[in-house]
């Protein structure tokens, strides 16, 4: 019945639970046409408030809720000199919070209105819109994140294995750092070949990538009575373990490397595997295969096609090469590209 949705306000109901059920009484309406715009909306607002106020939305006050032009200013700085979210991830959650000041200033409590001032809102460009045509973080390959993460196991002094192991399971499944922190030995489903790891992620996604036994059983080590966790340390330790690795390697500034890097390695490994972007769109969980082409950077355009590539090209020219000549060819090609060599090299030693 519609009538079971409907919040009810008693005389005696404190101004945190008015904030809430309000918030809730938002998401409800944004709610009815898709129950995934709901859920992207409850985390936008979660993530702000946890940020903005060190709160989650159930304990906000009245007072919590009473944002300034200068709280959305700070809010989108600290996200951006992060670099842990992409700029429209970032817009996706100032929008998101644009809204619910707008329809909090509507609502009252105890004869005054919830939200006092919201008309900085309405004055145009006041929350200007971040640039999203760019990803604000680069890539690493696989051999650089392998780098890092041997480096963690000689440098770290605390749960230097697990840390290490927690860097090869985020390149090896493109989970979230947040999402791999999360997993659990539950998630794991044993099979004769492989084992798959089972999780849901943002947005109420389920993932289900699969890794080797050897992999797993490397993770098991990790494992202890009465902890469900595999990764026993926070997001904080992630990221200041990751960056102490960083700066032992020779890695420009420039390139704007950070823990994500590390999904985004694992990414462009799987496409060069492929070739296959709606693939890599179902691996990382992105509802469309041009935000994936970005995310990898994989260009629309300036690809030289099948006729003009070949043109003058001997397609039997590695017939003729010498031994030599072929290793020199090998030696010139990038990390990944010898890595994807040395896997062809593997199937055929083992026919």
């Amino acid at each position: 019945m519609v009538a079971d949705n409907v919040l009810l306000f008693r005389n005696d109901e404190s101004e945190g639970d008015i904030v809430y059920q309000n918030i809730i009484r938002f998401l409800d309406k944004k709610g009815r046409k898709s129950e995934r715009t709901r859920v992207s909306y409850e985390k936008h607002i979660g993530d702000f408030f946890k940020v903005m106020r060190n709160k989650d939305i159930e304990d906000l006050k009245i007072r919590d809720i009473q944002i300034t032009l200068e709280d959305f200013e700070d809010f989108m700085q600290r996200m951006m000199d992060s670099k842990m979210i992409a700029n429209k991830t970032i817009n996706n959650i100032t929008g998101t919070m644009r809204g619910l000041l707008q329809d909090l200033n509507l609502r009252t409590y105890n004869g005054k209105k919830l939200i006092e001032d919201v008309s900085y809102l309405y004055v145009k460009d006041s929350i200007p819109k971040l640039n999203e045509t760019t990803n604000s973080y680069g890539s690493l390959t696989v051999s650089e994140v392998k780098q890092i993460a041997e480096l963690v196991i000689k440098e770290e002094k605390f749960e230097a294995t697990s840390k290490r192991l927690f860097i090869l399971f985020c390149l090896d499944t493109c989970a979230r750092k947040t999402a791999a922190l999360n997993i659990e030995w539950s998630n794991f489903i044993v099979y004769d070949d492989h084992v798959e790891v089972r999780y849901t992620d943002k947005g109420g996604k389920e993932f289900k990538p699969k890794i080797k036994k050897e992999f797993y059983e490397e993770l098991l080590q990790l494992k202890c009575e009465s902890v469900e966790k595999v990764f026993n340390f926070s997001s904080t330790a992630a990221d200041d373990m990751f960056k102490r690795a960083l700066s032992k390697l020779d890695i420009d500034e420039g390139r704007n490397i950070v823990f994500h890097s590390i999904r985004k390695a694992g990414a462009k490994y799987l496409y060069s595997i492929t070739g296959d972007i709606l693939y890599v769109q179902k691996v990382l969980g992105h509802s469309s295969p041009k935000t994936t082409m970005v995310y990898i950077e994989v260009e629309e355009y300036g690809v030289i096609g099948a006729v003009s590539s070949t043109m003058n090209l001997d397609l039997d020219i590695l017939n003729k090469i010498s031994h030599e000549e072929l290793l020199k060819v090998i030696k010139s090609c990038n990390s990944d590209m010898k890595l994807l060599l040395a896997l062809q090299a593997k199937k055929i030693l083992e026919k």
